[in-house]
């Protein structure tokens, strides 16, 4: 298939799109597991347990499935956190920690509750951003960028003069380090479960904003 064309939609009921969802519920999973490359339909039909014939008949290929899942939970990401750093910038003094905290806390947090509609979005999404430059993948992993532009805009309106290869050095670093600490699920869910205390949780929040922000500024004000 040509992939400039737009597929047609497909017309389904209540119980075809109910299996739709499980099939992406699926791959979700697996590709939060093991990679684009290391996933495959057959594994897909394994963990929901739908003929392959059934996935292919809803998704022409991995590489739509892929797309699909990405689309999928992207508008639920985006709200969320754009409604967490815009409560950030309504406070009258905004600072460069509440700007960092608006746009960290709810990674943190979604990574830190298995039962988060998110939770394997977001592992997904952040095992794939350091796959940014493979033009296989490329054209998806686009669709992600406004949410970065959402805290360099906050943050660009805090440092309006600060110099912009360092300012874009800032917004990588961070993003750099979000990204490897909600792939590492299993430190923030202990943090947040049983075997930790939630006030952990929360310090450990608290030290990622101050560590950031030490950085940021660090840079941004030499």
């Amino acid at each position: 298939m040509d992939k400039g064309a737009k597929r047609k939609p497909r017309v389904m009921g209540a119980k075809g799109e109910a299996r739709r969802e499980s099939i992406m519920d699926a791959a979700e999973q697996v590709f939060a597991e093991l990679g684009y490359y290391g996933s495959t339909l057959r594994e897909v039909s394994a963990r929901c347990g739908a003929a392959l014939g059934l996935i292919s008949h809803y998704f022409e290929s991995k590489d739509d499935l892929f797309r699909d899942v990405v689309a999928r939970r992207l508008p639920l990401l985006s709200a969320m956190i754009r409604a967490s750093i815009d409560a950030a910038l309504a406070r009258p003094d905004v600072t460069t920690s509440e700007i960092v905290r608006g746009f960290v806390a709810p990674f943190l947090q979604i990574g830190a509750d298995p039962a988060s509609p998110l939770h394997h979005y977001v592992r997904l999404t952040s095992h794939f951003m350091s796959s940014y430059r493979d033009p296989h993948l490329t054209p998806t992993l686009r669709t992600l960028q406004p949410i970065s532009h959402m805290f360099s805009d906050a943050l660009r309106g805090q440092w309006p003069n600060a110099p912009e290869e360092r300012f874009l050095s800032a917004v990588y670093l961070v993003e750099s380090a979000l990204v490897f600490m909600t792939q590492d699920q299993g430190f923030l869910e202990d943090l947040a479960g049983s075997r930790a205390s939630p006030d952990k949780f929360h310090q450990l929040v608290d030290d990622t904003v101050e560590f950031f922000c030490g950085g940021i500024e660090r840079l941004l004000a030499a």
